[in-house]
């Protein structure tokens, strides 16, 4: 296990991606249905479900425009 892996509160100004391209956030849904981000691919700590690679349409969707409201 990672020991540096943590769930996340990113914003807008976080960087999604690293200078390569590869993702820098990873993301799973909780067991209420809500979006939570982490720093390292894995499992998400609570529903044990493989997380998803962070994408444009995530950052867009789920993190800029939520922060906008």
């Amino acid at each position: 296990m990672l020991n540096n892996f943590h769930r996340i509160e990113p914003d807008c100004n976080y960087i999604f991606f690293k200078a390569d391209g590869t993702a820098n956030l990873w993301y799973g849904k909780s067991i209420t249905g809500e979006y939570e981000f982490f720093n390292h691919f894995g499992v998400h700590p609570i529903t044990g479900k493989t997380l998803k690679e962070g994408s444009v349409y995530i950052k867009d969707k789920y993190i800029c425009e939520k922060n906008d409201q």
